[in-house]
C-alpha cells in the first residue's frame, strides 16, 4: 500500500499544503500512483492490471484539515477562486457533506448529542462513500480540481483518537 503523503502545491507563488495521494482516498478511487522508485521503492507498480494515473492527475484532489476554526473553509474558498481565475474547473465539498446524502448525514452528526461513537464513525463512512463516488471520483475523472474541507483524516483524529474508538478500526471502516 502508498503511505499517506503531503506534499506542497504551488500556484501563482504562494504555497499551500495539501494531502496528495491520500491512500484511502485513491484506493476508493481504485487508483494506484504511479511514482518515482526513487522516492517509493516499495510501491509495487508493475501490475498492469491496476489503472494508473499519474501523480499530476492524482495532484487535482487537495484536502484540507485542522481544528474548528483555524480557517480551512476560508482556505478552500481562496484557493479555489484562485484556480477558477486561472481557468481550472474546481468542485469543492466539505465533510461531512458535499452531497444531498452528505448534507443529511451532516445534519444528523451536527444535531445530535447523543449519538453512540461507533454510530458517528459509520454515518461519517457512509458519506465519505457517498461523496466519493457521487462527487470527487467523476470531478477528477473529468480533469476537475477538488479541494475537501476535511477528510478522513478527522475521522483518525476525532473519533479514532480523542473519542477513543481507535485509529485502527476507523482506518477499516473507511477502507
Amino acid at each position: 500500500p502508498i503511505d499517506d503523503s503531503t506534499t506542497a502545491f504551488s500556484r501563482n507563488e504562494e504555497m499551500v499544503l495539501a494531502f496528495v495521494g491520500d491512500s484511502t482516498m485513491t484506493r476508493a478511487l481504485g487508483i494506484e500512483l504511479r511514482v518515482d522508485r526513487m522516492f517509493l521503492p516499495d510501491v509495487n507498480t508493475d501490475d498492469a492490471s491496476s489503472p494508473m494515473v499519474s501523480v499530476a492527475d492524482v495532484s487535482r484532489y487537495i484536502a484540507l484539515e485542522g481544528v474548528d476554526g483555524s480557517g480551512k473553509s476560508t482556505v478552500v474558498s481562496a484557493l479555489a477562486t484562485r484556480l477558477r481565475d486561472a481557468g481550472e474547473t474546481v468542485v469543492t465539498v466539505r465533510e461531512p457533506g458535499g452531497s444531498p446524502f452528505g448534507e443529511v448525514v451532516r445534519g444528523l452528526l451536527l444535531d445530535s448529542d447523543h449519538l453512540d461513537i461507533k454510530a458517528e464513525v459509520l454515518l461519517f463512512a457512509a458519506q465519505r462513500a457517498v461523496l466519493t463516488s457521487e462527487v470527487v471520483r467523476p470531478a477528477l475523472e473529468g480533469g476537475e480540481w477538488v479541494i475537501s474541507d476535511r477528510t478522513y483524516y478527522s475521522s483518525l483524529a476525532y473519533q479514532g483518537r480523542a473519542r477513543g474508538v481507535g485509529m485502527d478500526w476507523v482506518r477499516e471502516i473507511n477502507e
